[in-house]
């Protein structure tokens, strides 16, 4: 093996392909040169990309298919379609989440308040019931019998 095998890698090498391709920024583009003149081992792998990008545009591309541009763009997703399904996504995930948090919790806390609340009182009962007569009624029945009618009545019952 050559010792160049055993060369660690460049931490700036991901930069390569963005300076071969042209898509740095002027700025970046500059002091990437100068990194090329001091880094043998991006100055080598450049000039690899190079050739290999000679080759590739030196060869013959194959005809392409009749048809097969037209089955390719349907069978992609639209962008709008990929736009949603990025958000959604997410969105969805997160709703499930409150919604298993918040259900435990509320669950939780039912629990505890059904454990902790009084049995109710007479005339509460009473009110809910509504089949208690006036004249069999005790006075916390008559009570809760005359609030109920009377709001029934600002009900336009």
């Amino acid at each position: 093996m050559a010792d160049d095998d055993h060369m660690e890698a460049c931490e700036r090498q991901w930069q390569l392909v963005l300076y071969h391709d042209g898509e740095l920024a002027a700025a970046g583009r500059q002091e990437f040169e100068e990194h090329l003149s001091g880094c043998p081992e991006c100055a080598r792998d450049l000039l690899e990309l190079e050739a290999v990008s000679r080759l590739i545009r030196g060869a013959d591309a194959p005809p392409v298919p009749v048809g097969m541009v037209e089955r390719l763009q349907r069978s992609v997703p639209t962008v709008p379609d990929l736009v949603i399904l990025q958000i959604c996504r997410p969105v969805a995930a997160a709703a499930a989440v409150l919604l298993v948090v918040c259900g435990a919790l509320m669950a939780a806390s039912g629990s505890r308040a059904a454990a902790d609340r009084p049995a109710p009182a007479a005339w509460e009962v009473a009110a809910v019931a509504l089949d208690v007569e006036l004249e069999q009624a005790g006075p916390q029945e008559t009570l809760a019998l005359w609030t109920l009618q009377d709001l029934s009545r600002g009900n336009g019952s």
